[in-house]
């Protein structure tokens, strides 16, 4: 369960959430602190055993490629993953493009080898 510490200025303060002492850890549930979450300021309360969501993003079409679901941090590890070059500036859209660019290269590619491989031709006599 999320625990809430208050540490502001004040020995004590008084919320529409409810009472805060400095320094005591207030024990509220995860669905508390989802829906309430910005009333909190960080420089001024501190939040820890949060549970975490097991993955943020959402995969359109669940076929493991990124798309617009995923977050652009997701993304990052994708390509650094799978060896696909990224550059600081490039937006969520950009990366995106670039990876399924890269799987039209190798398609590509290897068609290509395929075609100049006088070994992969079945011959018959």
């Amino acid at each position: 369960m999320p625990i809430i510490r208050y540490r502001g200025r004040w020995p004590q303060i008084r919320t529409s959430f409810g009472d805060f002492t400095r320094g005591q850890s207030v024990e509220v549930s995860q669905d508390f602190l989802d829906e309430n979450r910005g009333h909190f300021d960080l420089n001024i309360y501190e939040i820890s055993g949060e549970e975490k969501a097991a993955s943020v993003s959402n995969d359109i079409g669940n076929d493991g490629i990124p798309d617009e679901g995923w977050t652009r941090k997701e993304i990052i590890e994708y390509c650094e993953a799978n060896n696909i070059p990224v550059r600081a500036g490039l937006t969520k859209a950009k990366l995106i493009e670039r990876i399924l660019n890269q799987g039209e290269e190798e398609e590509v590619s290897s068609q290509q080898a395929e075609e100049q491989d006088p070994s992969s031709e079945e011959t018959t006599e």
